[in-house]
């Protein structure tokens, strides 16, 4: 284990119409984005437990990032107790990155002689070349063969009037694919020793600048799928609106049958309950696993007319203790406006 940074960030404009027992339709366009670095335990255990003379730190970084743009329709029917629909998302993968071979070394030798390295690799596949030697071909951007498809089916059910729930299932048709290509290979190094500086010598090695060099190719085309995803989900509201209890379990793959890419299984979960005051004043607050994350939250939710705002705090952590101990504190804000 070590230090785990997880991110994920989403936008998107909809429009949807729903007539109750009838029918219902929406429309949207967005952006996903999702990764994650993770740093090896070396580093803590030094920065806690200090280091030995002639016994160099190793710590390794690893990371995968990836970024969608997507377009979906959404078409469904409204039932006396429940609801079908099925969305269809047409996706392009913008950039899949990996950061696999960064290795950073620290020594202090018995010699008097200490210093650091780093080496590293950042592969980036993206739809467009990000570097000068790839010419970018226009008419190849965008088109229907790059563009991946998947369908996404809900379910809803109301088993009273006090409870309901919801499944959903999102299953890939067609992956995106992806054509260019960037490495990018970074060092840096620095040496000296005590005599060194105890004498103002100059007796040291010093490329502590970032050296890089990139290159750039057109590839045969990687597939990259949006992660597959199945999910249920409750809700109970025995007071009407004023204590709503609510919760879900899931479970996904990211870039599913794509035989190119990282492949990892995620499983997340949701616990939490609402106060409402006349549907303008709220506070909830819940549990959950996200992106291998553990997140408590407490948030108040104030709602006038077609504005609504959030604002919160959360503590997370890698396991469900560290979530408690408030390894990791997380302060929000959002809005939204509807009519």
């Amino acid at each position: 284990k070590g230090f785990l940074l997880s991110t994920t960030a989403a936008t998107d404009v909809s429009l949807n119409i729903n007539i109750p027992k009838a029918f219902s339709f929406g429309f949207s366009l967005g952006l996903d984005a999702y990764g994650d670095m993770n740093i090896s335990k070396d580093l803590f255990n030094f920065l806690g437990y200090g280091n030995k003379l002639n016994e160099p730190i190793n710590v390794d970084v690893t990371g995968k990032a990836d970024m969608f743009a997507y377009s979906s329709f959404t078409c469904g029917v409204n039932l006396n107790r429940g609801y079908y629909k099925i969305t269809a998302t047409g996706f392009q993968s913008l950039i899949h990155a990996l950061c696999s071979d960064t290795t950073i070394t620290a020594f202090n030798n018995e010699d008097g002689k200490f210093g650091y390295k780093m080496d590293g690799n950042i592969s980036i596949f993206s739809q467009a070349p990000l570097s000068k030697d790839v010419e970018l071909k226009i008419e190849e951007l965008l088109t229907f063969e790059k563009i991946g498809l998947d369908i996404t089916a809900c379910v809803g059910y109301d088993v009273s009037n006090d409870l309901s729930i919801e499944g959903v299932f999102r299953f890939p048709i067609k992956p995106s694919t992806l054509d260019y290509r960037t490495d990018m290979k970074y060092n840096m190094e620095f040496e000296t020793s005590l005599d060194s500086e105890n004498n103002d010598t100059n007796d040291e090695t010093d490329n502590s600048g970032l050296n890089k060099e990139t290159t750039g190719a057109e590839i045969d085309p990687i597939k990259v799928n949006r992660p597959m995803k199945f999910s249920i989900s409750a809700d109970f509201h025995p007071f009407g609106s004023i204590l709503r209890y609510y919760g879900g379990i899931g479970v996904g793959i990211t870039n599913p049958f794509c035989a190119q890419t990282n492949r990892d299984v995620f499983f997340d979960y949701l616990v939490g309950a609402r106060f409402s005051i006349f549907d303008i004043l709220s506070v909830s607050a819940s549990m959950a696993r996200s992106n291998n994350v553990y997140i408590n939250k407490v948030n108040l939710g104030l709602s006038i007319r077609f504005v609504e705002l959030n604002a919160g705090v959360a503590l997370e952590g890698t396991s469900l203790a560290q979530s408690f101990r408030g390894a990791g504190l997380g302060v929000f804000i959002n809005g939204s406006v509807g009519f």
